[in-house]
């Protein structure tokens, strides 16, 4: 009898190392985005944030890749699954990520930091209820964004909050909003159906900044139950980056890098609608003496910078000068598409040379 439990107990134990190995596996990379929060990337696609506490702000403007530290995964996770415990996203945490069309956020999230999500592909997205705070510009330029409803408790729509969401056709305020303040609705240009939880006089006290035509154009519904009806779409644009970030990410094995290192905490202060603008190199800028295949940034180096600059520039989010064009056509079929961002990607991971 001893022997036998032994024996089972040995078959547990491997089953345990094993099934634990077994997901291991699936990891592709993890770290730190806060005092007490991590996130694994797993090969799906899904990036999972753990922990309690606060989220770090970033930095647009140093792209995450300060400091030779590359960033291999921050255009290519399709999905962010942020578990209960998180209570804000911090500033630019998912700025620009083009592959991002899902977000799952528990309700222990109460503040959306500064351009957030702004540049981002997801065509709904469903906030946490007991968000107070959504910060400037957190979804500016999410050009699929179809619906929304903003949580009861914001008392603010703050500058450039939807700024050029153009595909936004449905909006639902709550009663709590304030104020809308500058542009936050500004070339919103689908919009048709404004679905208020007040009354008409209520509405009729909010302080409205100018820039938000858009928004004063629409059709108005008061006095609505905040129902998931209330902001239902049926009709969805397809989303040609959705599809080609998850052809990137899944035909490549990335490397292990920190997607979310840390920059200095940045004071973030109300910006202009130019503010995100990627530069664009000049058509006039003179040509350079020779073109290195995949160098499109011009660094001297295939990374995974270029292979972001290739998928930006096949979603028509990045206007690439004929110096770039060049370097980007990998696979010289006379075009820049998501089949050289993915050889990019895998020579930038040493998985396959130009």
């Amino acid at each position: 009898m001893r022997k036998l439990l032994c024996f089972l107990l040995s078959v547990i134990m491997i089953l345990g190392i094993f099934l634990v190995a077994a997901s291991a596996s699936n990891i592709v990379d993890s770290g730190v985005c806060g005092d007490n929060l991590t996130w694994s990337l797993e090969n799906n696609g899904t990036l999972i944030i753990n922990g309690n506490g606060t989220m770090n702000d970033y930095s647009f403007w140093k792209n995450r890749v300060e400091n030779g530290v590359e960033d291999k995964h921050y255009v290519y996770f399709s999905n962010v699954d942020i578990h209960d415990g998180c209570t804000n996203i911090g500033h630019y945490a998912f700025a620009d990520c083009l592959g991002l069309v899902s977000v799952s956020m528990p309700n222990s999230v109460t503040n959306i930091g500064a351009f957030a999500f702004s540049n981002c592909n997801f065509t709904s997205i469903t906030l946490s209820n007991s968000i107070i705070n959504i910060f400037t510009s957190a979804f500016y330029k999410c050009e699929n964004l179809t619906s929304i409803t903003i949580p009861d408790g914001v008392t603010t729509i703050s500058d450039h909050t939807f700024y050029k969401c153009k595909s936004l056709k449905s909006v639902a305020i709550p009663g709590s909003i304030k104020n809308i303040n500058v542009e936050a609705f500004e070339d919103c240009t689908s919009l048709t159906d404004v679905y208020y939880f007040g009354t008409e006089a209520q509405w009729n006290t909010i302080e409205i900044a100018h820039g938000n035509d858009g928004l004063l154009n629409a059709t108005f519904h008061y006095n609505v139950t905040p129902t998931p009806e209330t902001t239902a779409i049926t009709e969805t644009p397809a989303s040609t980056v959705e599809s080609t970030a998850t052809e990137v990410f899944t035909s490549t094995e990335a490397s292990s890098t920190d997607a979310f290192t840390t920059m200095a905490p940045t004071t973030v202060a109300q910006t202009t609608a130019d503010a995100l603008e990627i530069t664009k190199t000049s058509p006039t800028t003179p040509a350079q003496p020779a073109v290195t295949a995949g160098d499109i940034n011009g660094d001297g180096k295939v990374t995974s910078s270029d292979a972001r600059f290739a998928l930006r520039a096949a979603a028509r989010l990045e206007k690439l000068n004929e110096q770039q064009k060049l370097a980007a056509d990998v696979n010289h079929d006379g075009k820049v598409n998501s089949v050289d961002a993915r050889i990019l990607l895998r020579v930038a991971a040493r998985l396959q040379t130009l």
